[in-house]
């Protein structure tokens, strides 16, 4: 499950500022500026790697984010972290055989992450790269667990007056 850009750009930058001028670079300076109303100018010195005299602001990565639709920067920057961000589905009519279909994506991207690992381990080296496409693959396993997760508990019933049930989704709990 690709959960951004990044997962399909082979050079994807690694520092969220890279990603964030690529992302804008790839969606169109000029009309990225006009959608932030700024000048493009403004714009490609603000997201410039190594600007010194326009900074990007949290509220422009935020806007860049919403504008381009692309979430790589969002990614880098959890990779900063050593962390890592779940794409939730949107589950409003989702049938119930959906819930097999994710059990099965679920454990295919579990042979994926292992399949990694077999081909990263077979000459005994791991270099940099396998571990990178193993930490990917880990990333695309656990956002599958989550995105079940909240499906399954999208099943969970609740009385409502005492005659009749209805779903919703629970809270977590400790």
């Amino acid at each position: 499950m690709n959960t951004s850009m990044a997962a399909t750009l082979p050079s994807a930058p690694a520092d969220v500022f890279g990603a964030l001028h690529l992302s804008a670079k790839t969606f169109g300076i000029t009309k990225l500026a006009n959608l932030l109303r700024v000048s493009a100018g403004v714009l490609t010195n603000k997201l410039a790697p190594g600007a010194h005299h326009h900074k990007t602001t949290l509220d422009d990565f935020v806007h860049v984010l919403h504008a381009t639709g692309d979430l790589s920067p969002l990614d880098a920057l959890c990779r900063m972290f050593d962390s890592a961000r779940y794409q939730l589905p949107r589950l409003a009519n989702v049938s119930d055989s959906a819930l097999l279909d994710l059990v099965n994506k679920v454990h295919a991207e579990a042979g994926d992450v292992h399949s990694c690992m077999n081909d990263a381990l077979a000459d005994g080296i791991v270099t940099q790269d396998e571990f990178n496409e193993f930490n990917r693959e880990t990333m695309e396993w656990i956002a599958a667990i989550v995105e079940l997760r909240n499906r399954f508990g999208s099943l969970v019933v609740k009385p409502c007056d005492g005659n009749s049930l209805s779903h919703s989704t629970p809270a977590l709990q400790s």
